[in-house]
C-alpha cells in the first residue's frame, strides 16, 4: 500500500503509470538520474510530475482505452446478452451476495498486506496449514511483524460482527448514494457523500488522491487524474458490487450505472475494472 503523500513513491508510481499509458519517459528518468546524483530529487518532485502530467501515448501505442462512457459502450461487442433474473430469488440472492462478500473480506482481513510467506508461516505455527476456517490468532504471534490491527476481532473466536473495512464501506456508501440521488447520480454527488461520510484516512492510493483533489477544490474528472498515479489501479472494482446488485440479471445497465462512481477516482483501466465488475455482479444473478 502506497501513501500518497509520499511524494517519492508517488514518482515511481507515475513513472510506472505513464510508461504502462505507451508514454516515452526516458527524458524524466535521466532528470531523476542526474537529481539523484545531485542529491536534490525530493525538492523537484512536484515539477516531475507536472512533466510526467504532459506526456502523451505513442503514436503506435498498441491500446485503444478511451474513458468517455459512449466510447466505451461503442467498443463493446455486438452480440450482449440481455437482462436476465429470477424475481422470487431476487432478495435472498442479494443477502447471499452482501454475506458473502462479507465474509470473504473478513476471512483476509486479519493478514491483510502481509506476503504470502508470512501468512503460510504464521498458519503452520498455528497447525492450520492450508487453512480450512477463519484465521487463529496466536499468542504470541510467531511473525516478526503485527497482524492487521482488527486482528482482536476477525480472528476465530472473536467475530461478533463484520469489522470495519473499506470494501465493505464503500458498499454502505453506494447504497446510500442510490437511495439519495437514484440511478441519475454523478460524480460529483459520490465526492460530496465521500467528504461528508468518510475521513481521508479510511481511503488508500487512488481514492486518497481523488479524496485530496475534492478537498482542494477540484471536480471529476480532474480529481482522477491530477496528481493521482494510482488512476488505473484496481481500487474502483471494490465499490462495484452495490451497482450489481440493484441491476440484477441486467450486466449491461450494472455497468453504465457503475461508471459515474468509477471516474471519481480512476480513468481507462481502473474504469472498466469497476464496470466489469458490477456488471459480473449482476450477470451471477441469472446464473445456475
Amino acid at each position: 500500500m502506497i501513501d500518497v503523500n509520499d511524494s517519492q513513491a508517488m514518482l515511481r508510481a507515475e513513472l510506472l503509470a505513464c510508461s504502462e499509458e505507451g508514454c516515452d519517459v526516458s527524458g524524466v528518468v535521466k532528470q531523476i538520474e542526474g537529481l539523484e546524483e545531485a542529491g536534490s530529487t525530493g525538492a523537484n518532485v512536484a515539477g516531475l510530475l507536472d512533466v510526467l502530467a504532459e506526456l502523451e501515448s505513442a503514436p503506435d501505442f498498441a491500446y485503444v482505452e478511451p474513458t468517455e462512457l459512449a466510447a466505451i459502450q461503442a467498443a463493446r461487442p455486438a452480440d450482449r446478452p440481455g437482462p436476465f433474473a429470477n424475481p422470487d430469488e431476487l432478495l435472498d440472492r442479494i443477502l447471499g451476495g452482501w454475506l458473502g462478500r462479507s465474509a470473504g473480506c473478513l476471512l483476509g482481513k486479519p493478514v491483510e498486506s502481509l506476503p504470502r510467506a508470512d501468512i503460510v508461516a504464521y498458519l503452520e505455527a498455528a497447525g492450520e496449514y492450508p487453512l480450512t476456517r477463519y484465521f487463529p490468532l496466536l499468542e504470541p504471534n510467531p511473525l516478526d511483524r503485527p497482524l492487521h490491527r482488527s486482528a482482536g476481532e476477525s480472528t476465530r473466536g472473536n467475530i461478533e460482527c463484520m469489522p470495519r473495512d473499506d470494501d465493505i464501506d464503500y458498499m454502505v456508501i453506494a447504497l446510500h448514494i442510490l437511495e439519495t440521488y437514484g440511478r441519475e447520480y454523478t460524480a460529483e454527488d459520490v465526492g460530496r457523500e465521500w467528504l461528508l461520510l468518510m475521513p481521508i484516512h479510511m481511503a488508500y492510493t487512488a481514492e486518497r488522491a481523488a479524496y485530496r483533489n475534492l478537498v482542494n477544490g477540484l471536480q471529476p474528472p480532474d480529481t482522477a487524474t491530477f496528481r493521482n498515479p494510482y488512476r488505473e489501479w484496481i481500487g474502483a472494482q471494490i465499490r462495484a458490487d452495490v451497482f450489481g446488485y440493484v441491476c440484477a440479471g441486467d450486466p449491461e445497465a450494472a455497468a453504465a450505472l457503475s461508471y459515474e462512481d468509477a471516474i471519481l477516482s480512476h480513468v481507462k483501466n481502473g474504469v472498466y475494472g469497476e464496470m466489469f465488475a458490477a456488471a459480473m455482479v449482476a450477470a451471477a444473478f441469472g446464473a445456475g
